[in-house]
């Protein structure tokens, strides 16, 4: 069971996916939690990847920038 505060999250979660799976994850929200928590598991893996790709291209741009405008000023 799970407390009536964790309960309401679900549901506010679930309600972005129309009325019946609001209604449905409100009657039963462990177990829409144990969903929602599986497919993050799931997913965690490529989104981890995802962000650590885009940092390692932010920070190449950040030096790529900062290299240029030290060329710029040294000329």
């Amino acid at each position: 069971m799970v407390s009536p505060h964790i309960a309401e999250l679900v549901r506010e979660i679930f309600a972005c996916y129309g009325e019946e799976i609001e209604c449905e994850a409100k009657k039963d929200p462990e177990a829409y939690l144990v969903y929602l928590l599986t497919a993050i598991k799931e997913e965690l893996p490529h989104v981890w990847a995802t962000l650590q790709s885009t940092v390692e291209e932010a920070t190449l741009r950040y030096h790529e920038e900062a290299t240029k405008g030290q060329r710029q000023r040294a000329k």
